[in-house]
């Protein structure tokens, strides 16, 4: 049987993130890739490692590729989800999550090695009229280079 996470911030109309936990709980990035452009705002603002600052949908497409394309075969997984009325309007989510893959392309990891890598993390969205208007997401970077320098020592 198939699981599905829907937020529903209003108890009246659904929101399907791009974040979505299908089939077995497991997400790959590329299933819901299209849907950036239908759950961020416009004018969203993204917050994440090493003191990115983005603003735009597309500043969050190029992330998102940047990261497919690093871990192609990662799957991201989300572990607890919850969410609360904001005082500034609409709603903040909080998602935990986990991520495995492997390093196969190129990127901030550096050149592919092959190594597999896992990660947790956190991600906080701000949710205002059904669209994604900020999001921080929170990971350990050092620990994925760790991980790639710890498996090519291990050759």
């Amino acid at each position: 049987m198939a699981t599905q996470v829907i937020w529903n911030g209003n108890d009246v109309d659904g929101f399907y993130t791009s974040h979505l936990v299908t089939g077995t709980g497991r997400h790959t990035q590329y299933s819901h890739l299209g849907k950036i452009k239908d759950v961020y705002a416009p004018n969203v603002q993204w917050h994440g490692p090493l003191m990115k600052e983005l603003y735009g949908q597309a500043a969050v497409i190029h992330q998102t590729l940047a990261l497919i394309g690093m871990i192609p075969d990662g799957a991201w997984m989300p572990q607890h989800i919850c969410s609360n009325p904001c005082d500034e309007g609409g709603t903040k989510v909080a998602v935990r999550w986990i991520m495995e893959g492997h390093h196969l392309g190129y990127g901030e990891l550096g050149k592919p090695t092959g190594e597999r890598l896992f990660v947790m993390g956190m991600s906080r969205y701000h949710i205002v009229n059904g669209k994604i208007v900020d999001e921080w997401v929170v990971y350990d970077h050092l620990a994925l280079l760790a991980q790639i320098k710890l498996g090519q020592m291990e050759e």
